[in-house]
């Protein structure tokens, strides 16, 4: 574990990957000059897939903070159902992907990612109709490891960037960090 100047816990993470760089170069043919081209042709095809996983996991989060604030968040809600077809699209296109050799490492992540989202799915109808602290931690858990999961792919190769908001200056001023607190509250 490593900690923030705020004293926060951030987890170490997975697959024992090094820090993002402070400026993480640009999607770029020259990147790749010196390696396989199947590497670049395999962050072509999976840039689509970790969009649409990121996408997933972010609808997901909304419908969260959507409850936490007393929004309509019945189990049949429109936007899981769109959430689970942007992850249906995106897991299936992730498991069927070979991955070069130099792009086993981020494979590796985005299929984590994947199962983790389906986790969250599987358990979003009962959070968001029960609201209780059980039902909540079953989809949040995955969630949260499935975005952790996104955010180590990023790391792995150029082309994936995400954007942490809960590490932005503003995280603090309009509670981000609370969203799950104020749903259990309710």
């Amino acid at each position: 574990m490593t900690y923030r100047d705020d004293a926060t816990v951030l987890p170490a993470s997975a697959f024992s990957c090094d820090p993002a760089p402070a400026d993480p170069p640009a999607l770029d043919e020259r990147l790749f000059a010196d390696r396989d081209p199947a590497v670049f042709d395999y962050v072509v095809a999976a840039q689509r897939r970790f969009e649409s996983l990121r996408q997933c996991a972010a609808q997901l989060g909304g419908l969260l903070v959507l409850a936490a604030a007393g929004g309509r968040t019945d189990p049949g809600h429109p936007m899981l159902e769109l959430a689970r077809n942007t992850h249906d699209f995106a897991a299936d296109a992730t498991f069927a992907a070979i991955a070069p050799p130099g792009a086993g490492h981020h494979h590796r992540h985005m299929l984590a990612a994947a199962r983790n989202l389906t986790a969250a799915l599987a358990a979003m109808p009962d959070a968001l109709s029960k609201r209780d602290a059980d039902a909540v931690d079953r989809a949040f858990q995955p969630l949260d490891t499935a975005f952790t999961e996104l955010q180590a792919a990023s790391r792995c190769l150029p082309g994936f960037e995400i954007v942490d908001f809960e590490q932005g200056c503003c995280a603090e001023h309009v509670g981000l960090r609370r969203s799950k607190r104020i749903l259990m509250e309710q």
